[in-house]
C-alpha cells in the first residue's frame, strides 16, 4: 500500500476550501489538537499554492485558537498575496483598456479573473502571472503594445510557437504577463530551457527542441470566442469563458502540472461549487471530441475525493469505467505532501500523462518521447534509474487497484 499522508497534509485538505462542511470542520479541529509540525503545515500550504484559501478555512476551524502563533504567521503571508492580487487586478484592467483602445478583443483567464468568477473573492486564491488570450490574428499587435508598455520577452522563436504564448515581464514589481493565442501548447517546456533556447544562434534557429514535453491533445481556442459570457470586474464589463469552457481549461492547467500542486485541484473544486447547473452533456461531449475523457475524469475525481466537491452522477458513472484513477489519485495525494526526489517527480509527471491519454496511438507516440526524455547521454546508471522510476510510477495504479479494489485507501477525510 502507499504510505499515508501526514496529519499536516490532512489538515490542509480539510481547510483549503471556500466552504468547509461540518464533518471537515470537526476533523480539522481534531487534527489541530494534535502536536502538529506547524512549520511543515506552512511549507505544504506554500508549496501547493493554497495559502489564502487554507488560511480562510483554518480561521473557521479554530476561530478561538492560535496554535503557536501560526494564524498570525500564515495570516501575514495571506495578506501579502492579497496585496499582490490587487496590484495584478489593477494591471489587468489597464492592459485590457489598452487592448480595447487598439481594437483588440481579449479574454483574461486563470489568475485574478478566475478568483473573482469562481472563488467569489479576490483574496482567496494565490495567483501568479496574468494570463490573457487574444486571437491569433491580433497576437503580434498585442505583444507590441505590451513591449511599448515596458515589458520584455522572456523567450521567443521556437518556444513561443511551441507554447502558443509569449511570456513578458516588467520590473520593478516583477510583473509577468502570459499573452496567449492558444490554450493547449504544442510542447510544454520548463522556463529555464525555454529561456536558454531563445538565443538566436544560427545553429539553433528554428530548430525543433526535442526534449520538451510532448503535448497530446489540442483545444480549439478560436471556438471559445463564440461562447464568451460577461463578468463585472470593479464596475467594468469583461468577457470571460463560459463555465463549461472554464472547467475544461481548469483541467488543462492541472494536466500541464500533472496535478502536482493542490491549487489546480482547488480550482476545479471551487468551479464545481460555484456552478451547480453546469451543462454536463456539453462538457462530456467536448471531452469526447477532444479525446480528453480520462483527463477530465481524473481531474474531477481529485476534486471530488480530496476536497469534497459536488459532482453530478453522469461524470461519476464515467469515472467508474477507468480502473486506474483511484490508484493514480492516491499516488498524487502522496506527491502533494512529501518532499519528492526530482527524478520521481519527473517520472510521475510522465506516467500521469501516459495513463490519462485516451488514444493508444498517442500513448505509443508518447512512449517514444519518454524514451528520449529520460535518456542521459553516457550515463547508463542514471538513465536506468529514470526508466525504473517511470515504470514504477506507471504500474503503481494497477498495484493499488489489486490491493484495495476501491478508492477507499485514499487518506482524504471526504472519502
Amino acid at each position: 500500500m502507499l504510505p499515508a499522508i501526514p496529519d499536516e497534509g490532512r489538515l490542509i485538505l480539510c481547510c483549503a476550501r471556500t466552504t468547509v462542511d461540518p464533518d471537515s470542520l470537526t476533523y480539522a479541529k481534531t487534527l489541530i489538537e494534535k502536536d502538529l509540525d506547524w512549520k511543515a503545515v506552512k511549507q505544504f500550504a506554500s508549496f501547493n499554492r493554497v495559502v489564502p484559501l487554507f488560511y480562510n478555512g483554518l480561521l473557521k476551524a479554530c476561530p478561538n485558537q492560535n496554535p503557536r502563533g501560526f494564524l498570525n504567521d500564515i495570516g501575514e503571508l495571506a495578506s501579502k498575496y492579497a496585496v499582490r492580487n490587487e496590484k495584478s487586478l489593477k494591471l489587468l484592467l489597464h492592459i485590457l483598456d489598452l487592448f480595447e483602445g487598439n481594437g483588440i478583443p481579449a479574454v483574461p483567464f486563470k489568475g485574478v479573473a478566475f478568483a473573482l468568477s469562481q472563488y467569489g473573492d479576490l483574496k482567496l486564491r494565490q495567483c501568479g502571472d496574468i494570463d490573457i488570450l487574444v486571437q491569433r490574428k491580433n497576437f503580434l499587435r498585442a505583444k507590441d503594445i505590451l513591449i511599448r508598455e515596458g515589458f520584455n520577452q522572456l523567450y521567443f522563436g521556437h518556444h513561443e510557437s511551441a507554447t502558443v504564448q509569449a511570456a513578458l515581464s516588467r520590473s520593478p514589481g516583477n510583473e509577468v504577463i502570459d499573452l496567449h493565442y492558444g490554450i493547449t501548447p504544442n510542447f510544454y517546456p520548463i522556463l529555464k530551457e525555454a529561456m536558454e533556447g531563445s538565443r538566436l544562434e544560427n545553429t539553433d534557429r528554428n530548430k525543433r527542441v526535442k526534449n520538451l514535453t510532448y503535448w497530446h491533445f489540442s483545444l480549439d481556442s478560436e471556438a471559445l470566442w463564440t461562447r464568451l459570457i460577461p463578468l463585472d470586474i470593479s464596475g467594468r464589463r469583461v468577457s470571460v469563458f463560459s463555465p463549461e469552457d472554464t472547467l475544461i481549461n481548469a483541467i488543462v492547467q492541472g494536466v500541464k502540472e500533472a496535478w502536482l500542486t493542490l491549487r489546480r485541484i482547488c480550482d476545479v473544486a471551487e468551479l464545481l461549487r460555484a456552478n451547480p447547473s453546469l451543462d454536463w452533456d456539453l462538457v462530456l461531449a467536448r471531452a469526447h471530441e477532444l479525446k480528453f475523457e480520462k483527463n477530465l475524469c481524473f481531474g474531477l475525481f481529485l476534486a471530488y475525493c480530496f476536497l469534497g466537491a459536488p459532482l453530478d452522477e453522469r461524470p461519476l458513472r464515467m469515472i467508474q469505467k477507468y480502473f486506474f484513477i483511484g490508484g493514480l489519485a492516491a499516488h498524487t495525494q502522496i506527491m502533494l505532501f512529501r518532499e519528492n526526489d526530482e527524478i520521481d517527480r519527473h517520472a510521475f509527471r510522465m506516467s500521469s500523462n501516459f495513463l490519462t491519454m485516451d488514444s493508444y496511438r498517442e500513448k505509443l507516440r508518447y512512449l517514444r518521447f519518454v524514451g528520449h526524455r529520460l535518456r542521459i547521454k553516457n550515463e547508463l546508471g542514471s538513465t536506468l534509474r529514470r526508466y525504473r522510476a517511470f515504470l514504477r510510477m506507471s504500474t503503481m495504479p494497477i498495484v493499488f487497484k489489486l490491493r484495495s479494489r476501491s478508492c477507499r485507501g485514499l487518506d482524504s477525510n471526504t472519502v
